[in-house]
């Protein structure tokens, strides 16, 4: 891999940087990402410009040596300029991510099971008290790692690190024999290995490759690069390849849905039995959906709350812990809480509420449901300690909703005070 990525470093183009296309076309993604205050994608496309730089000029070693340092003060200057709370919320989601590393590495938590494994670990984050302010004001229901290597080695350990070697040997060895098949490298080659860097370099501080805006570019991209590498004089068998691996991906992105295809539909038709107001044969049709829908967060959350709504409280806990234990939303987690507490189940309800709590602990709505929780089953003291946790929460993003709760708590602990007092 070394002697590849050397190959690579030294390869030259016989044009200047003022006519190159790839340089011009890499500048202006950077605009465009600069535009958009993307940090990720400023960071990608910065690399993939020093790359071009670096690879298509006759550069000495201090040149090279600047050029790297310059990038690594425009990557810092972005995450301070650019949307500078933010980047501090992905440092407290990289320090959890770590911890579940550190745990459970070499073997991993399981594919796709990032998540949930994610919110358990902010939960006990936050209970054991260790968290700064500023991070009681960032977190959120976080489902990723905002690192898709890390959240690949995260979830299949040992052998997620495997297969991410075995992937950038690859893509560097096809770089590296793409450029020695070449004597003069051709723009489109040059446009797609620095939109390869940069898509590469970008999901070191973001999930890319979920999404298909992203992940269709990488392809085309990687496509390319296998032609010019392995296939020069069939293209047109290369771009069959490129087809067959997106209908692949996309296959593999949306199998659930395929696989489901008429259950869906039959959701479709509980949906607008619903707007109709026949209440019973949506109920039947969800039930008959959940062997096969059980996986779905959003068909979950409207059968739980359909069940709920319907008073029918022993099958929305039922549901409501499998929501849960896909999806542990703080939202989830409140609705959890409200069934337990229909069910009579106490301990459980204030576990429940407590959970939602702490799983994004800067929100009023789940803390006034714990607030009205303690108030319900006399545990006035509880109750006390909660309505001034929600007065001195600061407010993250002003709302009517937050203004009322705010108002309420108040009032209630007021009366509470004059209760005492008399």
């Amino acid at each position: 891999m070394a002697a590849n990525l050397k190959c690579i470093l030294l390869y030259r183009v016989p044009s200047t940087v003022t006519l190159h296309p790839s340089l011009w076309i890499t500048v202006f993604c950077l605009f465009i990402a600069i535009i958009l205050q993307n940090r990720s994608f400023i960071i990608g496309y910065t690399v993939a410009v020093i790359f071009i730089i670096v690879t298509q000029l006759n550069t000495g070693r201090r040149r090279i040596i600047t050029l790297i340092i310059t990038a690594i003060i425009l990557a810092v200057a972005t995450a301070i300029v650019f949307k500078s709370d933010s980047t501090l919320g992905r440092v407290l989601i990289y320090k959890i991510s770590f911890n579940i590393l550190y745990d459970h590495f070499p073997r991993g938590i399981g594919w796709s099971q990032f998540g949930v494994r994610y919110g358990e670990y902010q939960i006990e984050y936050f209970k054991s008290g260790l968290n700064s302010g500023k991070e009681l004001l960032l977190a959120d229901n976080t489902t990723s790692a905002f690192n898709d290597y890390l959240q690949f080695v995260i979830e299949l350990g040992i052998l997620g690190l495997l297969i991410l070697y075995g992937g950038f040997w690859i893509v560097i060895n096809s770089i590296s024999t793409a450029i020695k098949r070449n004597s003069r490298i051709p723009h489109v080659l040059s446009v797609a290995i620095a939109q390869l860097i940069a898509i590469s370099t970008a999901a070191f501080f973001t999930h890319i490759f979920e999404h298909s805006v992203y992940l269709l570019p990488f392809i085309i991209s990687l496509t390319i690069i296998f032609k010019y590498a392995y296939f020069k004089k069939v293209g047109y068998f290369m771009w069959i390849i490129f087809f067959l691996l997106t209908c692949c991906v996309m296959f593999v992105k949306n199998l659930n849905y395929v696989s489901n295809f008429k259950s869906y539909d039959r959701l479709e038709e509980a949906r607008e039995s619903l707007k109709a107001g026949y209440l019973k044969e949506a109920v039947t049709i969800y039930k008959e959906l959940y062997t096969n829908l059980k996986f779905d967060v959003e068909y979950l959350n409207e059968y739980a709350g359909l069940l709920a709504a319907l008073d029918s409280n022993t099958h929305a806990e039922i549901v409501a812990e499998r929501l849960v234990s896909i999806n542990n939303s703080n939202i989830f987690y409140q609705s959890l809480g409200d069934i337990y507490f229909k069910n009579g189940k106490m301990e459980k309800a204030n576990n429940a509420y407590l959970n939602g709590v702490y799983r994004v602990p800067n929100r009023f709505g789940t803390r006034y449901s714990l607030f009205k929780f303690y108030l319900k089953i006399k545990k006035i003291n509880e109750a006390i300690v909660v309505g001034h946790q929600i007065l001195q929460l600061p407010v993250k993003v002003p709302s009517d909703t937050v203004d009322r709760i705010i108002l309420q708590t108040r009032e209630t602990l007021r009366f509470l005070d004059k209760s005492d007092e008399s």
